[in-house]
């Protein structure tokens, strides 16, 4: 009985522990049940069961806070009620929903969904889903919804923000760089091209210090390396400097630097440079700063005296030549009061200029600050900044003492000029533009037999020239007007007088510097003209008187020797047709005729058998041949002539290297007629039959001119000859 009492008793023991484990195991699942509970009663999250066919069988406390529905107003609905109709649409939502119903080993499946608030309003959540599966069946679909819509609106918020700053980053005319910790470049904006010439992907990956100015490296390099390891302070405005980067092209551009640091946990992630390109100014600041110191320099050593002077007329700078006008010190003149002057015509003059307009003042100014009187003109200019606002002026100040002297000196010198005007010997009229006689000197109103009141101002200059003068007259006054040097200084022409008698003058003319009226001198040339006429009468009865005693040379010559005269008639038809060529004047044209008819004269003194012999001349012969020259200078010297006939004669035989005879002279020791009586000479001779040889033909005796050109012939006379018969045809007559 013992042993069966205590079996029993082991037994009832056995269940008691049992049911205590049971008890316990069921107290901490309703301890970890409320636990869990609670949890989930208090989730900000919404926390959703669902039944397989979509009913909501529990839903936590936040959807009333999240949602506005109270939990009990959802218990029973359908889940998909409160869903976005856009989200409807989606196929995932509902496949989603079918795999966690059916799938026990479904995973846990997330999206973004929106549901309606209370107000009608659309929230954006985080939706997770996972199913409660039992004994290998799914019971529910638990669903947890997170309200994401405040994060998506910053989100969005943060991505217009973002959107915007990479809008005005890529539009901005500024350089605009992120740079990480170790200087390298992360981002650049497309400015970079315009200003660099680089492209912005070009220069990602790169060092920033890369393009940096060699000067400026140091500073670049302390500043960026202070910066990222100082996070005690946000950027670096406040040392705004400037510095040179290297363009594409290799020039230096400048740059002003702006500096700000993106922080995380106090640690600089990155550097933002923001780069302005201020070359373009730099440049107009030098060009401004240059341009200051340009009128600086020329304020301190004009040759005026300068001052400025503020809106109360008080003097603030002036520059030493100022000083030295008034004769003070620039100590004592720099605050002065220039409205406070004894002077009222200064005092009005400076007042003028301060109410906007220039004030002007000439006179002797007697200094207040030194015992000096100086005659000045001053002009006094307003500063005007604009908006009617005078905040002061200018004065400029000469010292006309010496001019003061020059016109004393010209009011002298022309008082001493119109008394020579007045009283020299010869006619003088001064001429307007419009040919009107302005002014006309004694000897002119005597000359001419008008009176000063018909002449000044009143007569015209073309109503006394003779007819037949005054186009050259009218011609020769425009062609002074319209080009310089282009008019005759000098030229003659007549005038007929008021009681009707015609005058020779010889008019010399040019224009009054610096004015369009002509000072003239008139020369009563008329008794000189009338000598001229009968001298020209006398030389023209001497041209027919050596004329014909040249024909009677030429006879005899022709009578004794007709070769000869044969001879000396083409040589001088040669010799003239040269002398035209080369453009001399017809009055030497005529000499040479003349001379050339008679060149050989002295060959009448040579025995008729030596002129003709048929054969070589002995050295004695030849000799007597070669005084011909001589012997016709000797003929011809007192012979009476307008033309140097014997040098011409004597002279025809010579050479230009001294060669020649009879007296071996040379180069411009020969008179240029007897050079071309020489050419022509040769010429003929050889081109011509002679006594003792047939004739060598025109290119024989071309070429022995051409061969010594420069040697023993003129050069330009030999051209002259040549170009006659290679080019215009000539032919000996």
């Amino acid at each position: 009985m013992k042993k069966k009492s205590v079996k029993t008793h082991k037994n009832n023991a056995g269940s008691q522990d049992n049911v205590n484990r049971h008890e316990q195991t069921e107290e901490k699942l309703h301890h970890e049940e409320q636990r869990f509970r609670a949890l989930v009663e208090h989730s900000s999250d919404i926390i959703v069961v669902v039944n397989l066919e979509g009913i909501i069988t529990y839903i936590n406390p936040s959807v009333e806070r999240v949602l506005g529905f109270k939990a009990e107003e959802r218990i029973g609905a359908n889940v998909f009620e409160l869903v976005h109709p856009d989200d409807m649409k989606f196929k995932f939502l509902a496949d989603s929903f079918n795999i966690l119903a059916r799938d026990t080993n479904a995973p846990v499946i997330q999206g973004e969904i929106h549901l309606r608030h209370k107000d009608g309003s659309w929230r954006t959540f985080e939706a997770v889903g996972s199913n409660l599966v039992n004994n290998n069946v799914v019971e529910a679909i638990i669903v947890n919804y997170r309200d994401i819509t405040e994060r998506k609106r910053l989100e969005e918020k943060l991505r217009g923000e973002e959107q915007r700053f990479r809008a005005l980053a890529e539009q901005s005319s500024d350089i605009i760089v992120f740079v990480n910790r170790e200087g390298i470049v992360i981002y650049e904006n497309p400015a970079v091209e315009r200003s660099l010439g680089f492209k912005a992907e070009e220069r990602i990956g790169v060092n920033v210090f890369e393009l940096v100015h060699p000067d400026d490296m140091k500073f670049a390099t302390d500043a960026f390396n202070s910066f990222t390891l100082n996070t005690s302070f946000k950027d670096i405005n406040a040392s705004v400097r400037q510095i040179r980067l290297r363009h594409q092209d290799g020039s230096w551009r400048t740059f002003e630097t702006l500096g700000s640091k993106l922080l995380h946990d106090n640690i600089v992630e990155a550097v933002i440079i923001n780069l302005r390109d201020i070359t373009e100014r730099k440049r107009k600041e030098e060009e401004l700063q240059e341009s200051e110191e340009k009128y600086r320099l020329i304020f301190e050593y004009s040759p005026l005296g300068l001052l400025s002077f503020d809106e109360k007329g008080v003097i603030v700078a002036c520059n030493d030549n100022f000083v030295k006008i008034i004769g003070s010190s620039r100590e004592k003149l720099i605050g002065l009061n220039m409205l406070n002057l004894p002077d009222k015509n200064i005092v009005s003059a400076i007042k003028k200029a301060l109410n906007g307009s220039p004030g002007l003042y000439e006179g002797d100014y007697s200094s207040v600050t030194a015992r000096k009187i100086t005659p000045v003109r001053c002009l006094f200019a307003p500063i005007d900044v604009g908006g009617g606002r005078i905040p002061g002026g200018v004065g400029i100040i000469e010292d006309i003492t010496e001019r003061k002297q020059v016109e004393e000196a010209l009011r002298e010198g022309e008082e001493f000029y119109r008394t020579i005007f007045e009283n020299t010997g010869t006619s003088m009229i001064l001429i307007e533009e419009d040919m009107t006689i302005s002014m006309a000197n004694r000897e002119f109103v005597r000359n001419t037999g008008y009176s000063p009141d018909e002449i000044n101002g009143r007569m015209k200059w073309t109503e006394i020239v003779h007819p037949d003068d005054l186009g050259r007259m009218v011609g020769q006054h425009r062609l002074r007007r319209e080009s310089q040097g282009g008019a005759l200084p000098s030229y003659e022409f007549r005038y007929i007088t008021k009681t009707g008698d015609l005058m020779d003058t010889l008019l010399t003319i040019k224009l009054v510097s610096g004015t369009k009226k002509s000072i003239a001198s008139l020369i009563d040339i008329t008794e000189r003209k009338r000598a001229e006429a009968e001298l020209q009468q006398t030389l023209e009865s001497l041209r027919k008187s050596v004329g014909a005693t040249i024909q009677v040379m030429v006879s005899a010559i022709e009578a004794r020797d007709p070769y000869t005269a044969g001879h000396q008639l083409r040589s001088a038809n040669l010799a003239c047709a040269i002398a035209t060529e080369m453009g001399l004047p017809q009055e030497k044209i005529d000499g040479i005729s003349m001379a050339g008819y008679i060149h050989d004269i002295g060959k009448l003194s040579i025995p008729a058998e030596i002129l003709s012999k048929p054969t070589k001349l002995t050295d004695i012969e030849f000799s007597l041949i070669k005084e011909h020259s001589h012997t016709g200078y000797e003929m011809l010297k007192n012979v009476e002539s307008p033309w140097p006939l014997a040098q011409i004669v004597y002279q025809h035989h010579e050479r230009m290297n001294g060669s020649g005879y009879p007296r071996n002279l040379k180069g411009d020791e020969i008179i240029i007629e007897a050079r071309i009586m020489a050419v022509a000479d040769v010429v003929e001779a050889m081109a011509s039959h002679r006594p003792y040889r047939p004739g060598l033909g025109i290119d024989e005796a071309l070429a022995e001119i051409e061969k010594n050109r420069g040697i023993l012939y003129d050069n330009t006379v030999v051209d002259a000859c040549l170009k006659l018969f290679r080019e215009r045809g000539y032919q000996l007559t």
